[in-house]
């Protein structure tokens, strides 16, 4: 054992848990000081290099504070792609080829892109011409890898946390307990009511940041306008969580294996309305790795889809969102999303989810068209599709515009609260 092993396993049983993290989050915080100091000296003199991590395109919501960022002239907008989770499970020439369909992506839309993922270490390198001074964290379930923790390059950036989705549920450990949320300078949540909720969870847990409740940077993107005219379609966006016996899952929102083939007939027995096919991009996946469908099954079903309108397969649905008159569904994350539209969604709610609506979102939800079984289903699909009846649309609005879902200045709110932070 070297030395330095000794002396850390030594302080281990010396100090108590608690004071040692009491002691790191102290430490954590004199090196956020420090590296706000040293930026308000450059501030203005130089750009200010911002990074955004993203590891899974589809999780990419931050596009228009990118944009808004570049056109400063003060900040230095770039994307630092690396492997997500799922990647490593492929070989490294694959690795490499997924890593270039991501830079490809970004490249596309006339973006700084970076990959920063070296086959060789294993590991994230940050080329010395694009250190970053703010670094923008896209997902919590990639720490401790492959990108460097926040108190890794504390030195010399500031870090912060946009989550990929727009919160839905009351699952403490996922929204304050992760080693993530207790690292960096900033965890950005949607109103200031969501971030005292959060400080005051976090502030047990010895962390070194602050709660901001600037909003969304998704909720920019799916107010602005981007579509010329509607199309009213209809979307069904299935998630990927249906129950198997002797598959372990943290949470069950899919009724996929209950309706999924009910709703494809509905469609097929409606040409007259538009369809969008929007499956979690594990459907797929988890349908065939489970073999609860056959693989010959699984592409019949997609291709019937694909005949009867669109199937997105991309992170590229706000169009589709802003080109809708409806959505089923029983994904998690899309309720919050899809409800910045302000159109009526029918939520899929067959296995009442473990998870507890957010008290601030409780009356939101509310006025949500719950389809508990197929039943209810068939005459929510008549009623609210066929028909246009929407008879929760004013108490929607009322909700939309109380909780902030209308609101396309986030970008803006967090740019501002940069700007004040080093002038």
């Amino acid at each position: 054992m070297s030395i330095k092993s000794l002396i850390k396993k030594t302080i281990h049983k010396i100090i108590p848990q608690g004071l040692r993290e009491y002691c790191f989050a102290l430490l954590l915080k004199y090196k956020y000081w420090r590296t706000i100091c040293r930026l308000r000296k450059v501030y203005g003199k130089r750009k200010i290099v911002v990074a955004f991590c993203v590891s899974d395109i589809a999780k990419w919501k931050s596009q228009a504070m990118y944009e808004q960022l570049a056109q400063t002239g003060t900040y230095r907008p770039i994307i630092f792609v690396y492997p997500y989770a799922p990647d490593f499970q492929r070989n490294d020439s694959t690795i490499k080829e997924i890593l270039g369909n991501k830079v490809r992506f970004f490249s596309n839309k006339k973006m700084e892109v970076v990959n920063v993922w070296d086959s060789n270490s294993k590991q994230c390198v940050i080329p010395e011409d694009f250190r970053p001074d703010i670094v923008f964290y896209q997902q919590p379930w990639d720490t401790p890898e492959p990108f460097p923790l926040p108190s890794e390059i504390a030195n010399y950036a500031l870090s912060f946390y946009i989550p990929y989705y727009l919160v839905n549920n009351l699952e403490l450990k996922l929204e304050t307990g992760l080693l993530l949320h207790r690292l960096v300078f900033g965890y950005i949540v949607q109103n200031d009511q969501l971030a005292k909720f959060y400080d005051s969870e976090l502030k047990k847990k010895h962390y070194a940041g602050r709660c901001l409740g600037l909003g969304h940077t998704i909720v920019d993107t799916l107010t602005t306008k981007i579509a010329d005219q509607e199309e009213d379609y209809v979307i069904y966006a299935p998630h990927f969580s249906f129950p198997v016996p002797g598959v372990e899952r943290p949470l069950f929102y899919s009724t996929f294996l209950e309706n999924g083939k009910l709703i494809l007939e509905f469609a097929k027995q409606h040409p007259e309305i538009k369809w969008v096919f929007k499956p979690h991009p594990l459907l797929k996946v988890e349908l065939k790795k489970t073999h609860v469908w056959s693989d010959s099954e699984v592409d019949a079903y997609y291709a019937e889809w694909a005949k009867v309108g669109l199937v997105c397969e991309t992170s590229d649905y706000i169009e589709h969102f802003q080109r809708s008159s409806a959505m089923i569904t029983d994904c998690g994350s899309f309720l919050t999303e899809y409800s910045c539209m302000d159109k009526p969604l029918i939520r899929l709610y067959y296995h009442k989810d473990n998870l507890p609506p957010n008290p601030i979102l409780e009356k939101l939800y509310g006025t949500f068209y719950y389809a508990h079984n197929n039943d209810e289903l068939q005459e929510l699909l008549e009623s609210v599709i066929c028909q246009h009846q929407d008879p929760n649309k004013a108490a929607r609005h009322e909700e939309v515009v109380r909780v902030g879902l209308n609101d396309s200045n986030t970008s803006g709110k967090i740019i501002h609260y940069l700007d004040s932070l080093f002038s």
